[in-house]
């Protein structure tokens, strides 16, 4: 027996929430079969599993979001031959969109939020078949729909001085970036401004797009954990004892998730970080801009003003 899912007038397999699904499900049967009931099962199911910080005792979480049962055919026996099946149904408004990490990042921890239809052709005499076919569910986040913070430049500063360098100056750093909302394939502008008047030299500065998930177990206790997964990376030159430099990067935002804040144990976010190590034993020192992946981009009159207006303001810090 073989069994495909089409899915109708959209082959990518990719759907909003609130959408409606259509179907054409193709049955190859090869042999007389005892039939009890042929039905369509949708699922829709948020997982995490990780390891307690404490005790080291396997810890989970699971939510449901979509669980349907669509009957096919209800009959005694069918005869060799294909059988088509027309199927459709509408998914929820407030589902999250797909999401999948990958263990190894932290104490074997996975979360995911997969979206999934099943065939199931249940005999009487012989073992039951299941067919299964994924589909993936992306919630529209139209970056000009959301606060004015998008459109505003965002800058992060630190000073720091280093220990055993005994001189009065300090270390000050700061990074800059023209806004707030971005989506896949879109570059974001990434200025970094380090004046180094310390005896420290600084061995190199790491400028990274990460993303940041946050996972919820439910039992058998409650606990959290923080998942950062590097998805684009750039280093900068040196920067010598009293030397001051300016660095400007281009991070490409890769086919990612938007940002998901409407599932009760996985969060995703995302960060620009910027790390500068210095040498010897002396910590590295960090900033963290967050920004916001969405699906509609910032229109380009909107952007072109936050650029206008990030870069004047960034040449009047310099005097």
């Amino acid at each position: 027996m073989q069994c495909t899912i089409n899915f109708v007038n959209n082959p990518l397999k990719v759907y909003k929430p609130g959408a409606t699904i259509e179907l054409l499900i193709e049955l190859q049967v090869n042999e007389t079969i005892n039939v009890e009931e042929i039905f369509l099962k949708i699922i829709g199911q948020a997982k995490c599993e990780f390891l307690s910080r404490k005790k080291g005792k396997p810890l989970t979480a699971c939510v449901n979001y979509l669980e349907k049962k669509i009957s096919l055919l209800n009959i005694s026996q069918i005869e060799p031959g294909m059988y088509d099946f027309d199927a459709n149904f509408q998914l929820p408004y407030d589902i999250p969109s797909t999401m999948e990490c990958i263990k190894g990042y932290w104490k074997n921890a996975n979360g995911s939020i997969k979206y999934k239809l099943e065939v199931h052709v249940t005999s009487l005499w012989k073992p039951n078949w299941k067919f299964d076919n994924n589909f993936t569910v992306i919630a529209p986040l139209d970056l000009n729909q959301l606060s004015p913070v998008m459109h505003v430049p965002l800058m992060q500063e630190v000073m720091r001085k280093f220990s055993f360098d005994f001189s009065s100056k300090e270390l000050y750093m700061s990074a800059s970036i023209p806004q707030r909302g971005y989506t896949p394939g879109e570059a974001i502008c990434v200025t970094v401004n380090l004046h180094n008047m310390t005896r420290v030299r600084i061995q190199s500065v790491r400028i990274s797009l990460n993303k940041i998930m946050v996972l919820t177990s439910q039992k058998p206790i409650v606990e959290v954990v923080r998942i950062l997964i590097v998805e684009t990376l750039e280093y900068c030159d040196q920067v010598k004892p009293q030397l001051h430099r300016i660095f400007s990067k281009t991070l490409r935002v890769p086919a990612v998730e938007p940002n998901i804040d409407n599932c009760e144990i996985i969060k995703v976010g995302y960060e620009i970080a910027v790390k500068a190590k210095p040498s010897g034993m002396h910590r590295s020192v960090l900033l963290n801009i967050p920004v916001l992946i969405g699906t509609v981009a910032l229109k380009n009159e909107q952007q072109q003003v936050v650029r206008r207006i990030s870069y004047s303001s960034f040449e009047t810090e310099l005097q």
